[in-house]
């Protein structure tokens, strides 16, 4: 066994996953009541296998740069466009990158602050925010909720998800591996509970129909999701020499659309959804105690996870492409997205984020 420093199979596994499973997860059972699962599977599976061709053909194009045939010139993805189309594109791809990359994040951050604020309640009967329209403290209790109408500064929430994401951020990916390995062994625990939960709840086909009255948002939902193009060049750069990438790659789009189908077709035909609905809430109010333990947890282990990762590459790119300095670097990556977030923290907005940004960017 290998001994140098670096990222190996199943490490490499557990960081595509998580870069392949974020936000989406918690919206896809609604997705496939709204759409029927005729569309979701059919896109899903091409939308995989596009994906795991695309990423290979980065790394193809990475391996023909003059000095980094095996990688070891660090090359990010950006600097691809630079070699291949010119210095004029350069700082158009570095745009749209970061751009992709934060709009995950963004996703991310908000439903993990939800959730989070949402656990707060259950178990210590509240939580608070501090508002800036209308202005002062404002707490909750039992079945209450922020109103949507308010923004806010903060939430105990949002302050617990930057307490656990924003130190993983100045991390390289390699130190964050282990984290990695963990939460993809938690993850597959929960999606293996949840569809138990969805047996004991009751699967009733005639909540999900082969044809819906609403596919418009399928394509973009399912393109966000695959955003985990844009990490390769950082991965491949920090891989042990004798990891397959074909192997980990395939197995990785597999295990992730796997998961996607599953929790899309089991989740959907348990509960009655809107097309705005969130599983996690749902198994929150209404699931079992344990249901309601792993939806709670889903945030940490597939979430504030995989946050970082996106973060490290978005620093990554910039350093690389001496677009600015180290300190910018950490600002435009691990600080910005949360001034973003502050506006929509308590705002039904992330299907919307999802679509749009993945028919513009991850695209």
């Amino acid at each position: 066994m290998s001994t140098s420093k670096g990222i190996g199979s199943f490490g490499s596994t557990a960081l595509l996953v998580s870069s392949m499973t974020g936000p989406g997860l918690a919206t896809i059972p609604a997705l496939f009541q709204q759409s029927g699962w005729v569309a979701p599977v059919f896109i899903f599976i091409i939308v995989a296998f596009l994906s795991g061709c695309s990423a290979l053909f980065v790394c193809e194009a990475l391996s023909n740069i003059r000095g980094n045939e095996k990688f070891q010139a660090k090359v990010e993805l950006t600097t691809i466009a630079q070699v291949y189309l010119g210095t004029k594109y350069h700082y158009f791809f570095q745009l749209m990158l970061f751009l992709a990359l934060q709009s995950v994040n963004v996703a991310s951050i908000i439903i993990a602050a939800q959730t989070f604020d949402n656990m707060l309640v259950t178990i210590f009967k509240g939580t608070c925010g501090l508002g800036v329209y209308p202005g002062g403290w404002f707490c909750i209790s039992g079945d209450e909720s922020f109103n949507p109408d308010d923004y806010f500064i903060f939430t105990f929430g949002f302050l617990l998800t930057a307490v656990m994401v924003v130190p993983l951020g100045f991390f390289s990916l390699v130190e964050n591996i282990v984290v990695q390995m963990t939460s993809f062994i938690v993850l597959a625990a929960i999606l293996v509970q949840w569809t138990v939960e969805f047996a004991q709840e009751g699967l009733k086909s005639e909540l999900l129909p082969a044809s819906g009255s609403n596919s418009t948002m399928v394509l973009g939902i399912v393109i966000f999701n695959y955003s985990f193009i844009t990490t390769i060049p950082s991965w491949v750069n920090s891989l042990k020499p004798e990891v397959n990438i074909h192997k980990c790659l395939w197995i990785s789009v597999i295990i992730s659309t796997i998961f996607y189908i599953l929790l899309g077709v089991c989740g959907s035909m348990a509960y009655q959804m809107s097309a705005s609905s969130d599983i996690l809430d749902i198994l929150s109010s209404r699931g079992s105690t344990v249901a309601m333990v792993t939806s709670y947890l889903f945030p940490v282990c597939a979430l504030v996870t995989s946050i970082p990762v996106f973060t490290i590459v978005i620093r990554s790119n910039l350093l690389r492409g001496e677009i600015c300095s180290p300190t910018w670097a950490i600002f435009w990556a691990i600080v910005f997205p949360w001034f973003v977030c502050i506006p929509l923290q308590t705002k039904d907005w992330i299907n919307t984020i999802q679509n749009w940004s993945s028919l513009f960017f991850q695209s």
